[in-house]
């Protein structure tokens, strides 16, 4: 019997069984029947998928048992320590003093929440979160470089965008929802932000301002000026024993769902990016500028998670399947949308607008996001020898998220993927 006389789900299985993507196509290209089997979009994605090694669900891995950062609602964490599982350190973030400062910073939608009367809608105050991002230069100066800035900004006003469209059917009553995925990478990076500024200002061991009775030490108040903006009270003190157990023990097992606010943020980040799987899983173009907004935010969210200090260096281990989740779904992107057409520099509008029938805010901000991405590329990506492809691209869309700049956050002329 010939090979082209197999039924087409043996066809299929051939296919997934390619090795490579370049292999899956060539085999697409060899005759007209391979092509139509391969041509359908959800047989391409799936065969792609599959050549690519991009899991279906990737989960979330740690090496260890438990994780190295707990969270201690509402403003704290807990520092597991990485030589004895008996003791650690508990970070509390004081924000008493600055929340009569609305210009001041940028709040987190649990902060947001705290602020405001309980007579408000959730709604509203995930309005006035998603306000905050185009008002950068004010609450937020020098912090982002300029690439960045605009990101986070777009990612912002793409998310009031899709909530308007989905009144008055869809009423968010928390960030469980699809639509609300970009709303939830914002609340995450701002969750972790204060973690990276304490790392960056702070590089004393503990033991060296611990007092000896174990009372909590002040490192940080709104009197240092970080970037010229005022933060949050930041103390730190050590826990032992019992009291220590208990106090992680109730951060890992709160029950809690992983969108919740208050949820720890390896548990986050892994429903954010399962979340972006099913937007990809509907094969609608209308949803890749709302997935890309999003792998760009987590870029930014995991980055914090990779302190310079030793006394934070726990989180360095604790990162590294967080970057893992980051890249499958960099992967699934770039199959699914064609080889990472956004962004792209041959970035094709007029195909991209018949793609999602010519829906203009789509294209809007897809266009934002791929001039940003042509303009801010200077020929760094070439001068870092990354990779072509899908294996490059992972790295490709963290050198966007971090600026476009061949320093990243200080530390390493590559992006972290």
């Amino acid at each position: 019997m010939r090979l082209l006389d197999l039924p087409s789900e043996i066809l299929l299985l051939i296919f997934r069984k390619s090795s490579t993507i370049r292999d899956a196509c060539t085999l697409a290209r060899t005759c007209s029947r391979l092509h139509g089997l391969f041509s359908p979009r959800s047989n391409k994605i799936t065969i792609l998928r599959s050549a690519a090694n991009v899991p279906r669900r990737p989960r979330y891995a740690p090496e260890k048992d438990v994780p190295a950062l707990v969270r201690i609602p509402p403003l704290s964490w807990a520092f597991a320590s990485s030589e004895n599982p008996k003791c650690g350190l508990l970070l509390e973030l004081d924000y008493a003093q600055l929340l009569g400062k609305p210009y001041t910073a940028l709040w987190d939608v649990g902060v947001i929440q705290r602020r405001h009367s309980e007579s408000r809608t959730f709604i509203e105050d995930l309005t006035d979160f998603l306000l905050q991002f185009q008002d950068l230069d004010r609450r937020w100066p020098r912090h982002y470089s300029d690439v960045t800035t605009s990101i986070v900004a777009i990612a912002g006003e793409l998310q009031l965008e899709i909530l308007d469209r989905s009144k008055p059917s869809f009423i968010p009553v928390d960030l469980s929802s699809e639509t609300t995925v970009i709303a939830l990478a914002l609340h995450l990076h701002l969750l972790l932000r204060d973690l990276s500024i304490v790392d960056v200002e702070h590089h004393r061991d503990p033991d060296e301002v611990i007092p000896e009775d174990g009372s909590p030490a002040t490192i940080l108040d709104p009197s240092f000026k970080y970037l010229d903006r005022p933060i949050p009270t930041t103390r730190i003190r050590k826990k032992h024993g019992r009291e220590w157990a208990e106090k992680y023990e109730a951060g890992t097992t709160q029950d809690k769902p992983k969108y919740s606010l208050e949820a720890n943020p390896h548990a986050m980040l892994e429903y954010i990016v399962q979340t972006s799987f099913r937007l990809l899983d509907t094969h609608d173009p209308r949803h890749w500028p709302t997935v890309l907004c999003t792998i760009l935010l987590l870029y930014l969210s995991v980055a914090s998670m990779r302190p310079g200090s030793p006394w934070m260096s726990a989180l360095e281990e604790a990162s590294k399947p967080l970057l893992a989740l980051i890249k499958d779904l960099a992967r699934y992107y770039y199959v699914s949308t064609d080889g990472g057409c956004l962004p792209s520099q041959s970035w094709d509008e007029e195909d991209f607008a018949a793609r999602v029938g010519h829906d203009e805010v789509v294209i809007k901000y897809a266009n934002f996001l791929n001039e940003l991405w042509v303009e801010a590329d200077h020929g760094e990506l070439e001068y870092l020898r990354i990779s072509q492809g899908i294996e490059g691209f992972p790295q490709k869309l963290d050198f966007f998220a971090n600026g476009c700049e061949t320093w990243v956050l200080g530390s390493s002329k590559l992006p972290y993927c």
